[in-house]
């Protein structure tokens, strides 16, 4: 969510908009992110004054090669004057209360795709780019979980997506093939042994078991 909606009620207003359109809301990612990180990334923020490049002097991999100038042109590099301690607590307050509330209105929806938005910008795109080759091999119907793994090399990207949508209610399990869950449908599970009171991998390659004492499932690579 960049910039809009901004509250509720902006939300529930832009659904109607979209409906007499004949529009649907599409996919909305959010990027969870923590908040020291988040800090860092908005005070260590620098701009170039010709050239609009940014830096952040924050991370290493993002700094300038010579403080204050920048690679590309050689501009003079400022920090902007919201981009400060006192203004990052004032905003993510407010982001806090008016904001959040958007969250589980797209979540009820079954629209949300969270994503984690502490690593790189190229290891985003690439989480949010798997997630949605997944979702699109599974709107044509079930496929089974060793058909997926292979497909996607089994790499740690597949894992973590695939944990991701699980969590996330997107996805779930029935005897070893991955389904979609749809919008209305609730998630459950439906293997005759996760009752049993202990951890139990629901097939021999499949990667969920259930941990009786957080009475959830939890996707293990």
């Amino acid at each position: 969510i960049d910039g809009f909606p901004r509250n509720l009620e902006q939300a529930i207003e832009y659904d109607k908009i979209l409906e007499k359109l004949g529009y649907d809301i599409g996919n909305v990612f959010l990027l969870n992110i923590e908040v020291k990180t988040l800090e860092k990334r908005i005070t260590g923020r620098r701009l170039c004054e010709n050239c609009n490049a940014i830096y952040n002097i924050n991370d290493k991999n993002n700094t300038p090669k010579v403080e204050s100038v920048c690679d590309n042109c050689g501009g003079k590099l400022y920090q902007r004057s919201d981009d400060n301690l006192e203004a990052f607590e004032t905003r993510y307050a407010t982001y806090e209360e008016k904001t959040e509330p958007i969250i589980d209105h797209y979540r009820k929806q079954n629209v949300l795709k969270e994503v984690d938005g502490n690593d790189t910008v190229e290891n985003i795109f690439k989480s949010i780019e798997i997630k949605e080759k997944i979702i699109k091999d599974l709107q044509a119907g079930p496929v089974k979980y060793k058909k997926l793994q292979s497909r996607y090399k089994a790499s740690k990207k597949f894992f973590q997506a695939m944990e991701e949508l699980y969590q996330a209610g997107k996805i779930t399990e029935r005897n070893g093939y991955i389904h979609l869950v749809m919008p209305k449908e609730k998630k459950k599970n439906t293997d005759p042994s996760l009752m049993a009171g202990t951890v139990v991998k629901l097939t021999e390659n499949f990667g969920f078991v259930r941990v009786p004492e957080l009475e959830k499932d939890v996707f293990v690579s």
